[in-house]
């Protein structure tokens, strides 16, 4: 092992009522502004870590019981929460494809397959010499649930036994452009249509693609309990713009359908959506588009950009507008924190009182006050 270079300091879906999800301005909401420099605290720097000649892979920042993994373009590492001090540093292969957590061990998605890692000791235990196919337009290209390795390969969605290496199950036919993996259910997205596979068989349950003459799904944006978020473009007079649509796991059926600005961030957190535009931000309830409260941030000095990285833990939302990072409570959109950063945010990757933030050639955690005495 290479010396550390850590330096610690098809069916097709019919339409549902438009209005399940909309109005997103209107109603009964609560409206406030909160000034910044009187009201809310800085999120406090615990420690920092640059890198010597790599960058932080910004996908690939992951928390575990065994520490924080930072994929970075030439390996592997995890790094203590508490003091950021490194735990094993791995540099055999880097994790262009991805990298996964489960059960004590840590997968990466490497150019000649996945390689598995033991999480506390940094051990190499296992290699599945699989031909990984890129996904488009992300870099994770695995997921590992307790004992199954899902993998896009270039025959399509392939399963594997993490015991054992062996093929369970293979989908598609061919490579989809991106996927995610829910309970029960992995979703592909291969060009503009969309696949729902069981995952303890591989039988796909079914495939859509938009009936809109001109909307066509481009991707996926996370499995939920429900189904599959989609984003997709309207196309058309609407082109300044896109759709984010709850596609229901028995069917494909469309749960919510919602319209918003192409400049708008949309982040869902349990029954609600957390919605970002020009320095506002919206929550609104998903089973009746009626609006919980819209918060006003005085001192936001970039347009949040549907890409920005965000993230959410407890009852607490990070948003993210160039280089400068904004904590708002998710009950009542009182913002709690803010730090204004010198450099790119890469990802974020909150956990209880911690915010762990990777960008260009650093990784740094801070400590969210607020949250610590909330959760006593």
């Amino acid at each position: 092992m290479l010396a550390p270079t850590l330096l610690s300091s098809h069916v097709t879906a019919s339409h549902m009522s438009g209005e399940y999800w909309r109005g997103y301005r209107g109603g009964p909401a609560r409206t406030a502004t909160i000034d910044s420099e009187s009201s809310v605290s800085q999120l406090t720097e615990q420690w920092s870590v640059g890198l010597r000649d790599a960058t932080v892979l910004g996908e690939a920042l992951r928390t575990t019981p065994y520490g924080l993994l930072v994929g970075r373009s030439d390996g592997l590492s995890v790094l203590d929460t508490d003091s950021g001090s490194q735990r094993w540093n791995y540099t055999q292969a880097a994790p262009t494809h991805g990298v996964e957590y489960a059960e004590g061990r840590v997968y990466l998605g490497t150019d000649t397959g996945v390689v598995a890692i033991d999480a506390q000791s940094g051990a190499e235990v296992d290699t599945f010499p699989i031909d990984i196919a890129p996904t488009a337009d992300r870099p994770d290209s695995l997921a590992v649930t307790e004992t199954t390795l899902i993998v896009n390969t270039t025959d399509g969605l392939a399963a594997y036994d993490t015991t054992d290496g062996s093929l369970l199950w293979q989908a598609g036919g061919r490579p989809a452009h991106e996927f995610v993996v829910g309970d029960d259910h992995a979703y592909t997205r291969v060009h503009e249509r969309i696949h729902a596979v069981v995952l303890d068989s591989g039988r796909q349950r079914w495939e859509i693609i938009r009936d809109d003459a001109e909307a066509h799904y481009d991707a996926l944006r996370g499995a939920r309990p429900e189904g599959v978020l989609v984003k997709g473009n309207p196309g058309g007079t609407l082109g300044h713009s896109y759709f984010v649509t709850l596609l229901r796991k028995d069917d494909g059926g469309i749960l919510v359908d919602n319209t918003i600005s192409a400049l708008s961030q949309c982040h869902l957190v349990g029954n609600v959506a957390l919605v970002a535009s020009n320095g506002d931000v919206t929550c609104q309830r998903l089973a009746d588009g009626s609006v919980e409260w819209e918060q006003s941030l005085t001192g936001i000095n970039d347009t949040p950009e549907y890409d920005d990285p965000r993230a959410s833990a407890g009852d607490t939302f990070y948003l993210t507008t160039g280089r400068q990072i904004t904590a708002l409570n998710i009950e009542t959109g009182a913002e709690t924190a803010r730090v204004q950063l010198t450099h790119p945010i890469d990802a974020i990757a909150p956990v209880g009182d911690q915010l762990f933030v990777a960008g260009d050639t650093s990784v740094t955690a801070y400590e969210d006050q607020v949250t610590k005495v909330f959760d006593g």
